[in-house]
């Protein structure tokens, strides 16, 4: 089921569960996901397409391998806020997948997305080639980050109107592993200066996009 507003789609996500991020783009697709408290977004992988049956059957292979319960889609909007034939191929994306699977989808405003996820691997030291065979994911996870900032920005929201009697009954992120509680720690702390210099999403994917292109494991197959 496609949901246009995030308070929507957070109703439909089941407990303790992470969701995706997609950076849909002509050729590729650049997958990213959220750890259990839905606090950090991480890249995960770029999909090459080739027919939009392979691409889905590739999608749902990895997201369901990873138990995502939901998906937020990058939405291409132009400078001014208008939608184009761009965000009119999201859309139809989102419609198709829809059919494919009862995963909740909603979408985020993507605009400068890319150009965030460049700068991000230019403040770690990334190669021109390695910029490139990643530069899809940093995008989606840009993107998804974008979304759990907003699902955190509900919670407060929530919580301010609990103290004050009038509750709305958004679902509280849950609770998660320790390596995921790692992950929210270092964002959050290796980011604090930055934030108060209004910087603080950038910052915090600058160094995630740094300590994962670390790992040995962030690497294409």
């Amino acid at each position: 089921m496609i949901f246009e507003d995030v308070p929507d789609f957070l109703g439909e996500l089941p407990r303790g569960e992470a969701i995706a991020g997609l950076d849909l783009g002509t050729h590729t697709i650049g997958v990213a996901l959220s750890d259990r408290l839905l606090t950090v977004a991480t890249p995960l992988d770029t999909i090459r397409r080739k027919k939009f049956t392979q691409d889905a059957e590739a999608l749902m292979s990895l997201l369901n391998g990873r138990d995502a319960a939901g998906i937020v889609l990058g939405l291409p909007r132009n400078m001014d806020g208008t939608e184009g034939p761009r965000c009119q191929a999201t859309r139809a994306f989102a419609r198709n997948l829809s059919a494919k699977t009862d995963l909740p989808i909603t979408f985020w405003d993507e605009r400068l997305s890319t150009v965030a996820a460049e700068r991000a691997l230019l403040e770690a030291d990334t190669s021109r080639k390695r910029r490139a065979q990643v530069i899809d994911q940093i995008a989606a996870a840009y993107i998804l980050q974008g979304v759990l900032d907003r699902i955190r920005q509900l919670g407060n929201e929530n919580a301010r109107a609990t103290r004050s009697g009038n509750e709305t009954k958004w679902p509280a992120p849950a609770s998660s592993c320790a390596r995921s509680i790692r992950w929210s720690k270092f964002a959050s702390g290796a980011c604090a200066r930055s934030k108060r210099l209004g910087r603080g999403r950038q910052c915090r994917m600058t160094h995630v996009a740094r300590l994962w292109l670390s790992f040995p494991t962030a690497r294409l197959d």
